[in-house]
């Protein structure tokens, strides 16, 4: 729950209410925000120029989602927040396809369903 909590306090798409003091589009991360003393404090700046987005797919995928590379074979640990009841991923991994179908069953206990194509 708590890194899902931390997710959402910085992805764009949850921020929606504060995209007019943003002044970006609401789905994209910035490079900056000004901060309460600035010029502009609330206001984002270089849209576009970070990869904030690509490392949040990486903190989603593996440490949400809970699956991550590793030498001895992809790791399906997940660790689920109350509000993901269940997810479907599709992953390319070592040359073979993997569906995989995890189902949240709540107190940190999920089901997992692997095929491999």
């Amino acid at each position: 729950n708590e890194a899902f909590d931390i997710y959402r306090r910085i992805c764009p798409s949850y921020t929606e209410e504060i995209s007019e003091i943003h002044k970006t589009e609401p789905y994209v991360y910035s490079q900056t925000i000004g901060g309460r003393g600035g010029f502009s404090p609330g206001e984002a700046k270089n849209s576009w120029l970070t990869g904030t987005a690509a490392w949040s797919f990486v903190n989603i995928s593996q440490a949400i989602l809970g699956i991550y590379p590793d030498y001895d074979g992809l790791i399906i640990k997940p660790c689920l927040p109350d509000e993901i009841k269940s997810y479907k991923v599709r992953r390319y991994f070592r040359g073979k396809m993997y569906n995989i179908e995890v189902e949240n069953l709540g107190c940190g206990n999920t089901k997992t369903r692997i095929e491999i194509l």
